[in-house]
């Protein structure tokens, strides 16, 4: 009188076929995420947890090609474990990279507080509109880093790059009205 049903795990189906353009794949996301971490060491970003694992990620890469198509499941696992590594470290990186944005976005914000007070208005005019626009990208990039996503690389590339900028010269303003 019962009927019962059964449904089976999810078995992986390697193709060794793919193998070489996956092992590829992963080895150039690899080298982006490594030029990312340069620019932003370059800047003075903590980049030590996406560093960490940007290295297990190229470990798991070079025992997936030691593995080779000859022993597939232990190449996919190494593959599968070192696109674990890149995702965290994209994550580690993006959220090095907010950080020193928002860090970066309340130095401006002050440095335009103390530009009015100076009479300098234009000049804080300047710095209070890329604050507004630069709260907004860091908002919706925050917003996807917490949701658990990735933030879009290029986005959050361009607004630590931006707020570095302006910080620079938000600085250079506040000497010149001394």
């Amino acid at each position: 009188s019962k009927v019962g049903s059964y449904t089976s795990p999810a078995q992986k189906v390697y193709n060794p076929a793919e193998f070489t353009s996956n092992l590829a794949t992963l080895n150039k996301e690899i080298a982006s995420t490594e030029q990312r971490i340069s620019s932003y060491a370059a800047y003075g970003i903590d980049t030590s947890a996406a560093t960490q694992n940007i290295a297990s990620a190229k470990t798991k890469s070079s025992a997936a090609q030691a593995a080779g198509s000859g022993n597939i499941i232990t190449a996919n696992a190494n593959l599968e474990a070192g696109e674990a590594f890149l995702v965290n470290a994209e994550r580690s990186l993006a959220l090095a990279g907010l950080k020193a944005a928002n860090a970066n976005i309340v130095s401006i914000d002050k440095a335009a507080d103390t530009l009015y007070e100076r009479k300098w208005n234009s000049e804080a005019q300047y710095l209070e509109t890329k604050v507004t626009s630069m709260k907004y990208s860091y908002d919706s990039l925050a917003a996807v880093y917490n949701s658990g996503g990735n933030p879009d690389t290029v986005k959050l590339d361009a607004l630590v790059t931006d707020s570095y900028t302006v910080l620079a010269k938000a600085n250079e303003y506040l000497e010149k009205s001394e």
